[in-house]
C-alpha cells in the first residue's frame, strides 16, 4: 500500500461526510490551489503547499464507532469506487481504525508498533479493522482552520541564492490576506453590480489592512482567535449548505487561497453523532509544515458514548413528577411560614403595627430567618433549573452560513459576523472589519457561532452549583443552631409526647426537602455528564468542534484521551458520583433528623428563645 492511496483512504473516507463538499477535501488531499497573492507578481498556480507533500507522516488511531461491520469491504467494489461515492451529510460505510505508524520510508505498520522490529513494517491487510459509518451523522460541518508564517524581524530579503525557491522571509501582513472573490473580475464569483459598494465590506481607506497594497484588492480572511487554539483563521463548511453554496464557498477558497506559500498548519475537524450506539465520534487532520517542504500529516479519530436524560417515556415521567414535587413542596414551605404568622396576625389585627411586631418576633429567631432563606433559595434554583432544562437544553438548529453578499444583515460570512456599530462613523455593516488605528470604527467581529451563548449557559451552571452549595450551608447552620440550643438548654425532661412531635415534624421537614436535594444531584450528574455531551453536540458550530477537548472537566483532549474515555473509566467515574451524592445527602438528612429529637427531647416545653431561636 503506497503512502499516496494511504493518504487518500483516510483523508476523503473521513471527509466523506460533509455532504455536498466533498470535493473540498479531495482539494486538500491533492493540494491545490493558488499561492498568496500578497506578492508583488503572483506566479501561476502552483501545488498548494511547495515542496513535497506528505513523505513523512505519523497516524494514530485510537478508535471509532459504527453500526458494528467488521467485514472488508466487498471485492466488486474498488477502493477508487468506495472513495468515489457522495455521502449526502453521512460518512463513508468503511473506514480503517487500526493503530499506525510510519517506521520506515513507504513502509507502514499495522496494529501495536515497536519501532525497530522488522515484522512490524510489513503492512498487512488482515490487521486492519473496518467498521461501518454509515448511521454516524456528521454534526454541524467541517472545520478547517489554518495558521500563517508571521514576519521575521530580522530577516532581509535579496537578490542572492535565486536558484532557491525562497531565498528569505518576506514582510507580510498577518492581520488579513487573501482575494476577496466577489470583487475579482477572473474568479466565477464575480459580482459587477457590488464594484462600486466595496467600502460597504471593507475599509478601504488609504493604508488599510483590509486591502492588498499592490492590487487594492480587498482580503477577506482575517486572523481570528479560538478556543485553544493559536491565532489562525478558522472557516466552517456547515452541513445545511446546498450544492450551489456549498461550490461558492469552495470556489471562494480555492480562488481566494485561503491556503499558500506561507501557511505552516492545517486543521481540520469533524464531530459526528450515531443515535443508536449514543455515540460520538471525533475526527482530527493535521497537517504541518517541516522543513525543506515537507508536511507531516496527522490523524486522530475518537469516540465518546453519551449519557442522555430524559430520553425514554419512563424517564421523562419521572422528571416531570420530580418538577411537580419540587413545586409542591416549595410551595408548602412558604405555606407553612405564613400559617404560623396569619393566626396571630388575625388575633391582634386591632393592635396597631400589631402584624409587623409578630412578624419582627417571628424572625427574631435565627432559625427561622435560616428557614425562610432555604425555602427561598429552592425556588430561586427552582427558576433557574427550569431555565436551564426547558430554555438551554433543547436541540437547538445549527445556525447556517448565509451569504453577506446578499445580504447586509446576515449573521455570518464565512465564518465572520456581520454587526452594527455606530452609523456615524462607518458606512456599512462591519462584515470583515480588523482593528485599526486609522478607522477605529472597524473592529474584528466578533464570534457570533455559539461562544457567548455556550458562554451564558456555563455562567448559569456555576450560579446554579453556588447556590447548591450555599443551600447546603443554610442547611448545616439551622443544624448547628440546634445543637447551640441545646447546649443552652438548662432543663431537660424527656417526654414522650415530645419525642413522638419531633418525629413526626422531622420526618416531614425531611421529606419536603428530599425531592429538592434529589433533584439538586441529578443536576450534579447532569453538569458533569450532560452538560458536557448532549449540550455540545446539539448546539451551534463552535460547541461542536469543542467537544472532546474542554467539556465534562476531563481536561485536554489530547493528552487525557488515551485514559479519560475509556468505556470502564467513564462508568466508573458516574457510579463514584452517584453514590458519593446519595450518601451524603441522606447522611445530612440524618444528621439533622437526629439532632432535632435530642435538641426538642432535651429542651422539653418550647419556649421562644429570641437568641437561639424560636423553635425550641
Amino acid at each position: 500500500m503506497s503512502l499516496q492511496e494511504h493518504r487518500y483512504d483516510v483523508d476523503i473516507r473521513l471527509a466523506a461526510a460533509v455532504n455536498t463538499a466533498d470535493e473540498m477535501l479531495q482539494w486538500l488531499s491533492q493540494a491545490a490551489v493558488k499561492t498568496d497573492p500578497s506578492s508583488e507578481s503572483p506566479p501561476p498556480p502552483p501545488p498548494i503547499i511547495p515542496g513535497e507533500v506528505v513523505r513523512s507522516a505519523e497516524m494514530r488511531y485510537t478508535f471509532v464507532v459504527g453500526e458494528g461491520e467488521t467485514s472488508v469491504p466487498p471485492q466488486s467494489e474498488s477502493r477508487r469506487q468506495l472513495l468515489a461515492k457522495k455521502s449526502a451529510g453521512q460518512a463513508d460505510e468503511y473506514v480503517r481504525t487500526t493503530y499506525m505508524d510510519y517506521t520506515k520510508h513507504d513502509e507502514w505498520a499495522l496494529g501495536p508498533v515497536t519501532r525497530g522490529d522488522p515484522a512490524a513494517r510489513m503492512p498487512s491487510e488482515s490487521q486492519a479493522r473496518l467498521v461501518g459509518l454509515k448511521r454516524n451523522r456528521l454534526v454541524g460541518g467541517l472545520l478547517l482552520h489554518t495558521r500563517r508564517e508571521v514576519e521575521a524581524e530580522s530577516s532581509v530579503c535579496t537578490a542572492r541564492f535565486q536558484q532557491l525557491a525562497r531565498s528569505c522571509f518576506r514582510g507580510q501582513m498577518v492581520d488579513s490576506f487573501g482575494i476577496d472573490t466577489v470583487f475579482n473580475p477572473g474568479s466565477a464569483l464575480f459580482r459587477p453590480d457590488l464594484q462600486d459598494e466595496v467600502g460597504w465590506y471593507y475599509n478601504t481607506t488609504p493604508g488599510s489592512a483590509m486591502l492588498n497594497e499592490h492590487t487594492l484588492s480587498p482580503k477577506p480572511f482575517a486572523l481570528r482567535p479560538l478556543l485553544d487554539r493559536a491565532p489562525g483563521v478558522p472557516l466552517v463548511i456547515d452541513t445545511g449548505l446546498g450544492a450551489r453554496r456549498a461550490q461558492e464557498l469552495y470556489t471562494f477558497i480555492q480562488d481566494g487561497a485561503y491556503i499558500g506559500e506561507y501557511t505552516t498548519h492545517i486543521e481540520a475537524t469533524m464531530a459526528t453523532w450515531n443515535a443508536q450506539r449514543q455515540t460520538m465520534g471525533f475526527l482530527q487532520l493535521d497537517w504541518t509544515r517541516l522543513r525543506k517542504g515537507i508536511w507531516q500529516v496527522q490523524y486522530e479519530v475518537a469516540a465518546l458514548p453519551v449519557t442522555y436524560w430524559g430520553v425514554s417515556s419512563l424517564r421523562s415521567a419521572l422528571w416531570l413528577l420530580l418538577h411537580v414535587l419540587w413545586i409542591a413542596v416549595s410551595i408548602m414551605v412558604f405555606a407553612k411560614e405564613m400559617a404560623r404568622l396569619t393566626p396571630r396576625a388575625l388575633e391582634a389585627t386591632h393592635k396597631q403595627d400589631a402584624y409587623l411586631l409578630n412578624l419582627m418576633s417571628h424572625f427574631s429567631g435565627y432559625g427561622n430567618i435560616l428557614a425562610v432563606c432555604g425555602a427561598c433559595m429552592q425556588l430561586t434554583v427552582l427558576g433557574l433549573f427550569f431555565t436551564y432544562h426547558y430554555s438551554m437544553l433543547h436541540v437547538v438548529e445549527l445556525s447556517l452560513r448565509y451569504h453577506v453578499y446578499d445580504d447586509l444583515h446576515a449573521d455570518a460570512n464565512f465564518f465572520l459576523s456581520a454587526r452594527e456599530a455606530e452609523p456615524s462613523s462607518f458606512k456599512g455593516p462591519d462584515a470583515a472589519g480588523l482593528v485599526e488605528a486609522s478607522a477605529p470604527a472597524w473592529t474584528r467581529p466578533e464570534d457570533n457561532s455559539g461562544l457567548e451563548e455556550y458562554a451564558a449557559k456555563l455562567q448559569m451552571v456555576q450560579q446554579l452549583g453556588f447556590l447548591y452549595q450555599l443551600f447546603f450551608m443554610l442547611q448545616a447552620g439551622r443544624s448547628l443552631i440546634m445543637m447551640l440550643r441545646i447546649l443552652n438548654a438548662t432543663t431537660g425532661q424527656k417526654r414522650l409526647a415530645v419525642v413522638s412531635k419531633t418525629l413526626v415534624t422531622s420526618f416531614f421537614e425531611v421529606i419536603q426537602c428530599v425531592p429538592f436535594f434529589v433533584s439538586l444531584a441529578c443536576f450534579a450528574v447532569m453538569f458533569n455528564i450532560e452538560m458536557g455531551h448532549r449540550l455540545a453536540f446539539f448546539s451551534t458550530l463552535s460547541e461542536t468542534f469543542r467537544v472532546l477537548g474542554f467539556f465534562a472537566f476531563l481536561g485536554d483532549y489530547k493528552s487525557v484521551k488515551d485514559e479519560a474515555w475509556e468505556d470502564s473509566a467513564f462508568q466508573r467515574f458516574k457510579e463514584t458520583t452517584y453514590i458519593t451524592l446519595f450518601v451524603a445527602m441522606y447522611m445530612f438528612f440524618l444528621g439533622n433528623f437526629v439532632l432535632a429529637i435530642v435538641c426538642d427531647s432535651m429542651c422539653g416545653t418550647p419556649k421562644p428563645n429570641p437568641d437561639v431561636g424560636s423553635v425550641c
